[in-house]
């Protein structure tokens, strides 16, 4: 299985926790935020060119700890990643020379109930499920939609539109635009091709699967350090 180098970005990004420290650190600069609307999160990471742009603002250098805000693109540049930490400990990274809009976000804390929707343009993106209702986090590509059960996975959407779905843990709800509906997984890969009505799985031995992809990726993103 042959898998682009943006992958080498996203397998070594560990999935954290959000702790005390980290909001307090932010705090400070989402309160300056006045004029923007309400945090949905932080970047937990970022490496190399990474860029948030707001509606009506010009493109702005993301930078660790920064906010995360509703309606923001985030855009990446060769050799980049960013990974968001979102308010309910669900994170998505960024791979190298992608672009994604945070559509919707609402989460309630106390109630644990809320909604994400995020399109990815183009690009490499691993996403890992969080406190959201895993019904109600929906992930559009160009020819796709992604519906999860509390899950990691990564999605590839290349230039022309295709979409790639690598499952890691939890199952994914893969659905090509205009047609039916497919189940991914753990250790399997669905593609759906530019266009297309009708989507594909490849099938993996999980195990052989993660371990082959987790330990190419490692050593090329240790090389890279």
């Amino acid at each position: 299985m042959n898998h682009p180098n943006a992958f080498s970005y996203l397998i070594g990004a560990s999935i954290i926790t959000m702790t005390a420290l980290l909001f307090g650190s932010a705090s400070a600069q989402m309160k300056t935020a006045a004029i923007d609307p309400s945090p949905i999160g932080i970047v937990d990471e970022v490496r190399n060119d990474a860029f948030g742009i707001l509606p009506n603002r010009t493109p702005e250098r993301l930078r660790n700890a920064a906010s995360v805000f509703f309606e923001e693109r985030i855009e990446t540049s060769v050799n980049s990643l960013s990974r968001l930490l979102f308010i309910d400990n669900t994170t998505l990274t960024v791979g190298s020379n992608s672009s994604m809009v945070l559509d919707r976000y609402v989460y309630n804390s106390q109630t644990a109930k809320g909604e994400i929707l995020v399109h990815l343009a183009t690009g490499v993106f691993r996403f890992a499920s969080g406190k959201m209702p895993k019904e109600n986090v929906t992930l559009v590509t160009p020819g796709a939609s992604i519906g999860i059960r509390g899950t990691d996975f990564i999605t590839e959407v290349l230039n022309d539109g295709s979409t790639r779905v690598s499952v890691f843990q939890g199952r994914v709800l893969l659905t090509p635009n205009g047609g039916e509906s497919m189940t991914l997984e753990p250790g399997q890969v669905g593609v759906i091709a530019a266009g297309t009505k009708v989507g594909t799985v490849e099938n993996c031995p999980a195990m052989n699967f993660t371990a082959s992809v987790e330990q190419r990726e490692l050593a090329a993103l240790a090389h890279a350090h």
